[in-house]
């Protein structure tokens, strides 16, 4: 949304596999193309087609496989220049995991099923940091497979990890982890302009 005050609706296209809420976000965003899609690409756009892509809270979910595969995707789209900008937890999340076992094991009610599994997800903290230091993909999935074929769960991508393994054919430009002015990290990609 922050994009469509600089943004020409008719410029902004959306990628959702559920077509519930691709329904749900065309009546919501009539002016904005949302087209349903697999869980894993390719996506109809051709190539150079895009000059942005965006996604708030995707990549915090996606497993490793996924991810590579829409990173490469999104290359393949974007024109020469293009910048990709996408979200994924902090390495703080493996604490907040931390927080709601601790609350459990407590006796404290979680309230809400995410943060049941979120009790059951990055269970060794010192291993996930360690990980995470070493520039590893850290996911979870806490058994809760929304469907058959998905790969979704709770996913923490370091900075490292970006450098190595996603920026094939991209340049990297910035991880930012800062929690008081976002709430997850935030990747900055680019393809390069020739």
């Amino acid at each position: 949304r922050p994009w469509m005050r600089s943004v020409h609706p008719s410029n902004i296209i959306g990628f959702e596999p559920n077509p519930r809420r691709v329904a749900q976000a065309r009546s919501c965003n009539p002016y904005v193309t949302f087209i349903h899609t697999n869980p894993l690409p390719p996506s109809r756009l051709a190539d150079e087609s895009v000059d942005y892509v965006v996604a708030f809270s995707v990549f915090s979910h996606l497993d490793e496989y996924s991810t590579r595969k829409w990173f490469a995707e999104y290359r393949r789209i974007l024109k020469p220049g293009g910048i990709i900008a996408v979200t994924t937890q902090v390495q703080g999340f493996i604490d907040v995991c931390k927080q709601f076992r601790d609350k459990k094991k407590a006796g404290e009610a979680l309230g809400h099923p995410w943060h049941e599994a979120l009790a059951a997800s990055f269970t060794d903290v010192d291993q996930c940091r360690a990980m995470y230091q070493n520039g590893d993909f850290l996911f979870a999935t806490q058994g809760r497979m929304p469907r058959a074929g998905a790969r979704y769960g709770e996913a923490i991508i370091s900075p490292a990890f970006v450098r190595k393994h996603l920026c094939d054919r991209l340049d990297f430009i910035d991880y930012f982890d800062d929690k008081g002015r976002l709430a997850q990290a935030l990747i900055v990609v680019q393809k390069p302009k020739s």
